[in-house]
């Protein structure tokens, strides 16, 4: 039985953010609600339920709130522990917020407005647009991605669909700002060709390859596809929380372990687009422009 405790978890330039969360959620948080601070000397991570979050500190926690940025820094080690406090019982909520990076620039406030105003969306909003996609998808495994520029990549889903829209029953894995429906891609079936940016990518069995020895995509792996259903994100696919945007789709390149697939890698980020078709065989599934 956890503790009827709550716990949220940031680094010092968050320290405003974290203490006014409640203005962020639909709801309060569980009974005695701790916070901490955390560096870049301990990662924390979660080991048969229990979250370890500082040296000699750990417990249970029916809810978990992480900040982000936790960590300005990308590295294997970061998102395995951090990924492994995905699998505790209870709620696990990560919250974005604004690089306070770019404090000094005037888009911040703008993207101070987005950020609040997409984490406060009424989520049955998100729930019928959650039910119109899942309604179209549902009964495919074999999928075709098009895109204005010449894409045209084929893929496979590996797992059940999933949403992420916060529940009532405060279990499982969400973000916030909230959502997207997405899927596991199925290892070795993704192939085709795909444009990330100005750059076109050759896709055999999942993995991006191009011929430029200086690229860093070149090697990445396809894992996830996922469609936005926020329509308070802007179709901007700049924004950090892009993959959340009603209108675009995304691909996740990486670990897809914790949503039903097999690939198994160190790192796991998006790719979003905000004009494409989707098929299944020859049948248009989803367009936007």
């Amino acid at each position: 039985m956890l503790k009827n405790e709550s716990i949220v978890l940031y680094s010092h330039e968050y320290e405003r953010e974290a203490l006014s969360i409640s203005s962020r959620l639909s709801f309060p948080l569980d009974g005695k609600v701790k916070f901490c601070e955390i560096n870049s000397q301990f990662i924390p991570y979660a080991e048969n339920n229990i979250l370890i979050y500082g040296n000699g500190k750990m417990g249970e926690f029916n809810i978990i709130v992480i900040i982000f940025p936790l960590f300005y820094e990308d590295s294997e080690e970061i998102y395995r522990k951090l990924s492994s406090i995905e699998r505790i019982n209870g709620l696990v909520l990560m919250v974005s917020v604004p690089d306070k990076r770019l404090i000094s620039k005037p888009i911040y406030t703008k993207l101070q407005e987005i950020y609040m105003k997409s984490s406060a969306i009424d989520k049955t909003l998100l729930l019928a647009k959650a039910n119109r996609y899942l309604d179209i998808l549902a009964d495919n495994t074999c999928f075709t991605f098009i895109d204005h520029r010449g894409s045209k990549l084929h893929f496979f889903r590996e797992s059940s669909i999933w949403t992420d829209v916060l529940n009532d029953n405060k279990q499982g894995v969400f973000q916030i700002p909230g959502g997207e429906v997405f899927f596991a891609i199925r290892n070795y079936s993704a192939n085709g060709e795909i444009y990330i940016g100005i750059n076109k990518y050759m896709v055999v069995n999942n993995v991006l390859l191009r011929d430029d020895n200086y690229d860093d995509n070149v090697g990445l792996v396809i894992c996830e596809f996922g469609l936005g259903l926020n329509e308070f994100v802007p179709r901007c696919v700049s924004l950090e929380i892009a993959e959340k945007s009603y209108g675009t789709c995304h691909f996740g390149f990486g670990n897809n372990c914790t949503f039903g697939g097999m690939i198994d890698e160190g790192y796991h980020f998006d790719v979003t687009y905000s004009s494409f078709s989707l098929y299944s065989s020859d049948k248009l599934l989803i367009k936007f422009e």
